[in-house]
């Protein structure tokens, strides 16, 4: 199948045609691994498998068709970590002539129906486990403001409004913008517009963003570090929220959204913060 077909197929476009098969050529490659997806993109003919997915034990990658697979000793590797998994119990017929769904290679898109009534893999008994309700979907939407023209950033507001009443009404919602700095902006409140600035040319470890986000007052802190204990969480609440409940707030900070100020020379690129 050529690139392009595949594309308007799985709505999937990578910065390259192929994936690097060991961490040397990863490392060595120019241009970063990439890839643009269109979420909840329909897709003609897709598989619906009604039993869980088989996930990889180290990074938690689901079984595909790009991994290996060793059928006499019931083994598979996964291709994002290297790692060998055993096949579960109930896949113990497997051979190259006795595939599940998800090794097919026509199948390198497929949905699991996971809720609660969903069915046990091929072969398990009544008696497995079964998966309770799927979560919602989450998007976190994060935005280039390095935008040249007026006409430009009105087209993004306006694709933005319009990629907003797409989703659907029990979707988790968060907002991330950058330009010569990144701001995480809090959602959870529409009293008042507030947001988090990092610096676009420093680098800021795990640790110091739990420790931005969550804002506690000196006092706490202090006693935290008295007593080692780790670091306060933020409330994801300010950050992450439904849909239908925020969806003024998102509707407000896209409306006021403004190209990056910062002066950039005619023969430059704009400084994007992308590798903060």
């Amino acid at each position: 199948m050529d690139f392009q077909d595949r594309e308007a197929k799985e709505g999937l476009r990578w910065s390259w045609s192929a994936f690097p098969s060991s961490r040397l050529e990863a490392a060595r490659m120019v241009v970063p691994l990439g890839c643009l997806y269109t979420p909840l993109k329909p897709i003609n003919g897709l598989p619906l498998l009604t039993y869980e997915p088989i996930r990889c034990k180290m990074c938690t990658a689901i079984l595909n068709p790009y991994c290996q697979v060793d059928f006499r000793s019931k083994l598979w590797v996964c291709p994002f970590c290297f790692t060998r998994n055993t096949f579960p119990p109930h896949y113990a017929d497997i051979s190259e002539n006795n595939l599940p769904a998800e090794l097919y290679t026509e199948y390198t898109t497929v949905e699991y129906k996971i809720a609660s009534l969903a069915a046990p893999g091929p072969g398990a008994s009544a008696q497995a486990p079964r998966a309770e309700m799927a979560p919602p979907p989450v998007f976190v939407f994060v935005v280039d403001t390095c935008v040249p023209t007026e006409e430009e950033m009105d087209s993004l507001r306006d694709s933005l409004l319009m990629s907003f009443n797409l989703l659907p009404e029990n979707s988790q919602v968060a907002f991330i913008t950058f330009g010569t700095t990144v701001q995480v902006h809090e959602v959870g409140s529409s009293d008042i517009s507030k947001s988090y600035c990092f610096r676009g040319s420093k680098e800021v470890t795990t640790q110091q963003l739990v420790e931005f986000l969550s804002h506690p007052t000196q006092a706490n802190t202090s006693k935290q570090q008295a007593a080692g204990a780790a670091p306060m969480l933020p409330d994801a609440r300010r950050f992450v929220g439904a849909l239908g409940d925020i969806e003024f707030t998102l509707t407000g900070l896209v409306e006021e959204l403004q190209a990056d100020p910062w002066p950039i020379a005619s023969d430059r690129r704009p400084l994007r913060a992308t590798g903060a």
